[in-house]
């Protein structure tokens, strides 16, 4: 994750590398920040087609004090997806035996398969050595004690390691955490100390911030003030459309389901995709068993014969 340089608001503590920043930067496909004059923006998400999910994010920029040239993931994805969404295309399973990479493990009260069951799933990840009890991804961290250095603290939404959560963390009444970027950060008493992308001054914790407001948050992809200061794409279902309803409050994104009682047909909700649960799978839209079901034999649409029953997958006489 990149390096920044907060505008307007820096201390002592300005040329530490940031590494929550640069995702927050990244998130939506917005601008990349850094700690260079000659940052490059951020490399363009892609988004998701006919699967309904949200484009994966932009990525940080790689340097500049300014702000770095835009990265263009997009924040919502393809929404609407095609006629079929991820929820048919998700992998069920009873066991870890139905599973492959990059989803390897089975998530059996869910049946669906997931990145980790457990910490002991993620050694081999680059570094995210957790796993997240909520997503089931390898993450950086879920609490302090996987970090240190200079981002000994771990902020739990995002998962990764940060300079600070609090401004207790900081151990100066003259710094502040800045929510936006996880680090200390020179207190400021209005936004005349501030300047963008950082352009308010949270008065409440002294910090220049993304927003303080809606009415501050002018990209139509991210018009909601979130909680952390963050012009995000939700922060009530009133941000979402019909192709995704709910927000989600721990990612502040729009999502099918964020609780199973929002899935119908028996499905349970996934990573805001409502999916075939139990070792079912879905064919053409409805969840079914493929080792059982004599119309969707062992695969979708694989149809015994009359005079045939389906057995763990195959078609036999009677």
């Amino acid at each position: 994750m990149a390096g920044l340089a907060l505008a307007g608001c820096s201390s002592g503590n300005d040329d530490k590398n940031d590494p929550k920043a640069g995702a927050a930067a990244g998130m939506s496909g917005s601008d990349g920040l850094g700690s260079s004059s000659s940052g490059s923006g951020g490399t363009a998400g892609g988004s998701s087609t006919g699967t309904g999910t949200a484009g994966s994010s932009g990525a940080a920029g790689a340097g500049g004090a300014s702000v770095g040239s835009s990265g263009s993931g997009s924040s919502a994805g393809s929404s609407a997806g095609g006629s079929m969404s991820s929820m048919d295309m998700s992998t069920s399973c009873t066991s870890s035996g139905d599973c492959s990479r990059p989803t390897p493990y089975c998530d059996t009260q869910a049946g669906v398969c997931v990145e980790c069951v457990g910490d002991a799933n993620c050694t081999d990840n680059g570094g995210r050595h957790a796993c997240s009890p909520t997503t089931h991804e390898c993450v950086e961290c879920v609490d302090d004690t996987t970090c240190g250095g200079d981002t000994p603290y771990c902020d739990p939404a995002s998962g990764s390691c940060v300079a600070c959560v609090t401004e207790a963390n900081c151990g100066s009444p003259d710094l502040t955490c800045n929510p936006n970027l996880f680090r200390c950060v020179s207190k400021c008493s209005g936004d005349g100390d501030c300047a963008r992308p950082f352009a308010y001054c949270n008065a409440t914790i002294g910090a220049c911030v993304e927003c303080v407001g809606d009415a501050n948050c002018t990209n139509q992809d991210r018009p909601a003030c979130s909680a952390n200061n963050s012009c995000v794409e939700c922060t009530s279902d009133d941000n979402c459309n019909q192709d995704a309803p709910h927000c989600d409050l721990d990612t502040n994104r729009c999502a099918r389901c964020t609780s199973n009682d929002q899935c119908m047909d028996g499905r349970v909700c996934m990573n805001g995709e409502c999916r075939c649960g139990g070792g079912q799978r879905s064919c053409m839209g409805t969840c079914v068993d493929t080792s059982s079901d004599p119309n969707n034999c062992g695969d979708c649409g694989d149809k015994c014969d009359t005079g045939e029953m389906c057995v763990d997958g195959n078609c036999r006489m009677m």
